[in-house]
């Protein structure tokens, strides 16, 4: 049973891994490995930012994945990670669909084109592909 939950300043450390893990720089549209300056300056603006919302999901209260929704007055842009020692098991599109469960608005996101998972995910959620550009596909779903 996968539950979200809001991140938190003490889920820092765990974001920074899985966020300069190899796997997901190459699926990242910046592939440069972050600094934790760097980092905990974009997790404080994150929580100061009423139109973005970061989640973590949890299945037996495990950190399995991360999740954000940034919302521009239409759509939610969705953007995710799913932790590296967790793929392949399913888990990005259960996570996913808790997501749009939740927020019941259009939503949107953008994949990089060698990115065949989160293009699966994208699809399994009811999103189309809208156009691809520059290496980038994009989804949007009404």
């Amino acid at each position: 049973q996968m539950r979200l939950r809001e991140a938190i300043k003490e889920d820092s450390e765990l974001l920074l891994k899985w966020r300069n893990d190899s796997g997901t720089r190459r699926s990242s549209r910046n592939e440069q490995e972050i600094k934790k300056e760097e980092h905990d300056e974009w997790l404080r603006r994150t929580f100061r930012n009423s139109n973005r919302k970061l989640y973590i999901a949890e299945i037996n209260n495990k950190p399995v994945g991360t999740a954000r929704t940034d919302y521009d007055g239409k759509y939610y842009e969705l953007s995710w990670t799913v932790a590296p020692e967790e793929r392949g098991k399913g888990i990005g599109k259960k996570m996913i669909s808790l997501i749009i469960e939740r927020i019941k608005k259009p939503t949107r996101a953008e994949v990089k084109v060698n990115n065949l998972a989160s293009r699966k995910i994208a699809e399994y959620v009811g999103m189309s592909l809208d156009y691809t550009r520059d290496g980038l596909m994009y989804f949007s779903k009404e």
